[in-house]
């Protein structure tokens, strides 16, 4: 099932219960399909929705109740990932666990925003010396930044490392819950910080759903596509089919006839001159970036179809 006819489902289900969504509730939903699509099928698609109605404030329970399907067995991803807690932390340990997230091969792609997000979740854990933090071939979905004490790193029964303050390790598990490939051990008594699987997820959804509604604002808004588009409620499918590009700096973009660029974060790029460009802006020509740059690439010919 593509994006187009999620969205297509959803609404059908919206409207058996009579249930308005906002876009912006569309999106987290079709979104989160879109991350996880590999576990869904239709009827675990169908729960998923159900799952997210059930939990809004003004939802019917009769009416939930009368029209809920039977149990699915498949994976479930909650909504709930969206209610994520924080924890304050001084300016110098969130520099710290920041500049340690961008030196990791896995998170180095985050934009500063993402990074600070991912780090104000993190809780903190302390470890006494001989206690096993993680255990190889165990199911886990957490990651830690060592920010004082030692720990060693066992394959088998072989030790195979020491980690110190600033090492990062279980991103693996974080990003897919993964097993263990190593057991990490406290060698003497230590301080973690911990980040949960879920308030990654949670951070990517509410990234891809405020990109998405800028896009739809640009298409909507901006004379370059309102004079273009024949009918406004097309503007679904031209998002369905752009695409959302990271391009990291020094990467030069030959773009084509049949295409536009949206920018969707400040970024600075070179065209006929070095210029920096902002949210909103379209960029007609070829360009070279000049820093990290996030946009979305439509097709014009997606417009007047």
């Amino acid at each position: 099932m593509d994006s187009e006819k999620a969205r297509e489902r959803l609404k059908d289900h919206a409207k058996l219960f009579g249930y308005q969504l906002k876009t912006e509730q569309e999106d987290e939903i079709v979104i989160l399909y879109e991350l996880n699509n590999e576990f869904y099928t239709d009827d675990a698609f169908s729960l998923h929705i159900e799952n997210y109605m059930s939990r809004q404030a003004d939802f019917q329970d009769t009416v939930w109740k009368e029209h809920r399907r039977p149990s699915v067995f498949a994976k479930r991803v909650s909504t709930e990932i969206f209610d994520i807690p924080t924890y304050k932390k001084t300016p110098e340990l969130t520099r710290f666990l920041v500049s340690q997230l961008g030196a990791s091969i896995p998170f180095c792609l985050l934009d500063e925003e993402q990074k600070c997000s991912l780090v104000n979740t993190m809780h903190p854990l302390y470890v006494e010396a001989g206690v096993v933090l993680i255990r190889e071939g165990d199911v886990g979905a957490e990651m830690y930044i060592v920010e004082e004490g030692e720990f060693e790193v066992i394959i088998g029964s072989d030790l195979v490392n020491r980690m110190y303050s600033g090492a990062v390790f279980g991103e693996l598990a974080l990003l897919h819950g993964i097993p263990r490939t190593a057991t990490v051990r406290a060698v003497k008594k230590s301080r973690v910080w911990s980040a949960e699987q879920t308030s990654f997820t949670s951070i990517r959804i509410r990234d891809q759903v405020y990109k998405k509604s800028l896009a739809r604002e640009v298409i909507l808004e901006d004379p370059f596509f309102r004079e273009s588009l024949e009918d406004p409620g097309n503007v679904e499918r031209i998002l369905s089919s752009a695409s959302c590009k990271f391009m990291p700096a020094s990467t030069q973009f030959e773009l084509q006839d049949d295409e536009v660029v949206i920018v969707l974060k400040p970024a600075k790029i070179k065209d006929t001159e070095a210029r920096d460009v902002q949210p909103k802006d379209l960029i007609h020509t070829s360009f070279r970036c000049l820093t990290n740059l996030e946009c979305y690439i439509v097709k014009t010919k997606d417009i007047t179809e």
